[in-house]
């Protein structure tokens, strides 16, 4: 955690920093959570708003100010600890759920969070949902598989990236691949877009309209089409019928993208740019 401090604290203002300290200490000193819970709902009257990145992700100054304020006061039961989080967590407004969310794998016990976090995913605040499924370890730790494959989905719903989830490679599984298979193919039949991405998590193809569809995009297909079915083509080589030649045959060399997150990271670049 200490980059995380030393990162935030580079944000804050003097004021802020020595409001802060102030607010660490009282909180680790107080016998009850009064102190935490005042604290927690007055830091967007206290701390300016600013972009924090660490390890790739994204906060905010507010953000990590909460986070350090739930881990002030060590706990050494977990029941207190999910109380506590508990009571954080249906008082508070979008930003401090996005908040405890994204804090996720940094706090002491986790495991009995299962529950907030999939109640993340079901929300219809794109930001909360994100605050669960982007650069958070802990849908790799504990979702099963089934609530796993909802998170994919709806990312790809809601055109969230695929990239950015922790573990995408690793938690590939055979229900999610027919799940993506059968979405591919009602987007083919009403003739609108896939997001390239969503061939990463395949990794069984048996239907040839797929293959089919296949040539037509790397034919006619933009650069991250083009990307996406030259890595696909190339990981399903042993699949692919010969009479579709022209995927057996791609030029890995000449792809604009060479690897899956090459092609996330330029789609997300654009999406912001739209």
């Amino acid at each position: 955690m200490d980059s995380y401090l030393s990162n935030l604290l580079k944000h804050l203002s003097e004021s802020e920093t020595v409001w802060f300290n102030k607010k660490m200490e009282l909180i680790k000193a107080a016998e009850n959570e009064k102190e935490l819970f005042f604290s927690f709902s007055f830091v967007q009257r206290k701390i300016e708003r600013k972009e924090v990145v660490v390890d790739q992700r994204k906060w905010f100054t507010d953000e990590l100010v909460r986070l350090f304020f739930i881990l002030a006061k060590e706990e050494n039961d977990p029941e207190t600890f999910y109380l506590k989080f508990e009571k954080l967590f249906i008082t508070s407004d979008s930003k401090e759920s996005i908040a405890l969310l994204k804090s996720l794998p940094f706090y002491p016990y986790t495991k009995g969070l299962l529950n907030k976090a999939s109640e993340g995913l079901r929300s219809n605040v794109s930001d909360i949902f994100k605050a669960v499924a982007i650069f958070n370890e802990f849908p790799q730790k504990y979702f099963n598989e089934m609530t796993w494959n909802q998170m994919i989905l709806k990312s790809l719903f809601i055109d969230s990236p695929l990239y950015s989830i922790i573990g995408i490679d690793e938690k590939r599984n055979l229900d999610l691949n027919r799940m993506l298979c059968d979405y591919a193919l009602e987007r083919i039949a009403a003739s609108r877009s896939i997001n390239p991405e969503l061939w990463r998590c395949v990794t069984d193809v048996s239907d040839n309209r797929i293959f089919s569809e296949w040539e037509k995009v790397f034919s006619n297909g933009n650069d991250f089409e083009k990307s996406a079915i030259g890595l696909i083509s190339k990981r399903s080589k042993e699949q692919i019928s010969p009479s579709y030649s022209m995927l057996s045959n791609i030029s890995h060399e000449k792809l604009r993208y060479n690897t899956w997150d090459e092609i996330g990271e330029a789609l997300e670049l654009e999406r912001k740019e739209l």
